[in-house]
């Protein structure tokens, strides 16, 4: 039997946030915390996605699902609602995963160049 808590990881731009749901100690969150980022980096997951985790009755933690993120609308998308609450805006949200992209995959001397103040309009490349 399962507590009735659940964890959502959002994983993006190389950091990560918790969404949680039920009554957790510090303690269980740090255990699903790391559950969720190990399972995560094993599947070799990159760029943005949530990890699904839930506690038995005896607080292990349990990876349900790993799900890429459906959308990336600044107002109905998850990642960006779970950025929001740990005081992610969405621009600077957006900047971290495609600089995490960049990072993978084009040269090292590419960057963002921000046209903007920090968490105010839009970036270009």
């Amino acid at each position: 039997m399962t507590k009735n808590s659940k964890v959502s990881i959002a994983l993006g731009g190389g950091q990560s946030v918790a969404q949680i749901k039920g009554d957790m100690s510090d303690r269980e969150v740090q255990r699903v915390c790391q559950a969720a980022l190990k399972a995560w980096r094993v599947l070799g997951c990159c760029d943005c996605g949530r990890v699904d985790v839930r506690l038995d009755s005896t607080s292990v933690p349990y990876v349900m699902e790993i799900n890429p993120l459906s959308g990336l609308h600044p107002e109905k998308s998850e990642l960006a609602a779970i950025g929001k609450n740990h005081g992610i805006h969405y621009d600077d949200l957006m900047e971290m995963i495609v600089q995490n992209a960049l990072n993978r995959y084009a040269p090292s001397d590419a960057k963002i160049t921000p046209t903007r103040a920090a968490g105010q309009g839009s970036s270009r490349l």
